[in-house]
């Protein structure tokens, strides 16, 4: 009689993360996300984007940037950059119960179960709002139990820790006019101020990421051709005509060929946790404002 062999279980990847993003100096919202997605590795290892792209080059000392050229069809990035498209969204390809809850001591949230085209699957909260989003706390992660699903039920304490909201107090841009008109032979000064302090989880403050990023595309385009990337010591940066001067500037202040987008990122990783099937599970958030700059010479 011939042994039988038990079918090896797939690996499973799990991505969590909140993201907020605000355009337009603020007064928009590009992008309001917390979900969960489950994967097979081997099928779909992209972490968290569902489409793979190259990503922008980002500076490993604090007061530095890196420059990236990118190609028309490379327009990928670090944190994607919130168009509110799918293809930013996560992605599984397993799912468990209909709904998984997220429990903070103020508030529990409920992401459903959504079927998206392909065969893709993820949870997700229904609705997201500035105004209930909630920034500077920590959730416990619920999975409920359901019999012969691909995702087991379990519980881990304090698995997502989400920034305090931010208020960008540079550059300084007319609501009326939207787009900020700036020589490119002076220094751009980035300077924000979290509005709260940052979240403690296993009893130690957590320490957030900033960067700003700086893309370049032509008008009437959403696909940059070049970026800057600033890793700022603090919740400021100064970034100087030398380094401006790497980004195509338009030749004077009527002309409108070039448009930068301007974004400021605090993103906030959570200490890795293990999930019941033996994966390190990493969680993030993201808080970002962003807006518009119109680079010109003045010679």
């Amino acid at each position: 009689m011939d042994e039988e062999l038990e079918e090896t279980p797939p690996e499973i990847e799990m991505s969590l993360e909140a993201v907020l993003q605000r355009t337009r100096w603020g007064e928009s919202l590009g992008r309001c996300q917390i979900e969960v997605a489950f994967r097979e590795a081997e099928t779909d290892p992209a972490p968290s984007q569902g489409s793979a792209s190259p990503m922008i080059l980002l500076p490993e000392t604090a007061g530095t940037c890196a420059y990236t050229a990118l190609a028309p069809e490379e327009a990928g990035d670090p944190v994607g950059p919130g168009s509110g498209e799918d293809d930013w969204e996560l992605l599984g390809t397993l799912s468990g119960s209909d709904v998984i809850y997220l429990h903070s001591e103020t508030t529990t949230l409920t992401l459903h179960r959504q079927e998206i085209a392909g065969g893709k699957v993820r949870y997700e909260l229904a609705e997201c709002s500035i105004a209930d989003f909630p920034f500077g706390q920590v959730f416990d992660l619920e999975v409920p139990s359901l019999e012969g699903a691909a995702i087991p039920g379990f519980y881990v304490e304090e698995a997502l820790a989400v920034s305090p909201d931010v208020w960008l107090r540079e550059p300084l841009v007319s609501l009326s006019a939207e787009t900020l008109y700036h020589p490119a032979d002076t220094s751009l000064h980035g300077v924000w101020d979290d509005l709260g302090v940052q979240p403690e989880v296993l009893g130690e403050r957590l320490a957030p990421e900033r960067m700003i990023f700086a893309r370049n595309h032509n008008e009437g385009e959403f696909q940059p051709f070049e970026a800057l990337a600033c890793r700022p010591p603090d919740r400021q940066m100064v970034i100087r005509p030398e380094v401006l001067a790497h980004l195509q500037a338009n030749p004077d202040p009527e002309t409108h060929r070039y448009y930068i987008g301007f974004q400021v990122d605090t993103a906030l990783s959570t200490p890795a946790f293990m999930a019941p099937w033996g994966q390190t599970v990493f969680a993030r958030s993201t808080v970002s404002e962003s807006g518009e700059i119109h680079l010109y010479t003045t010679e």
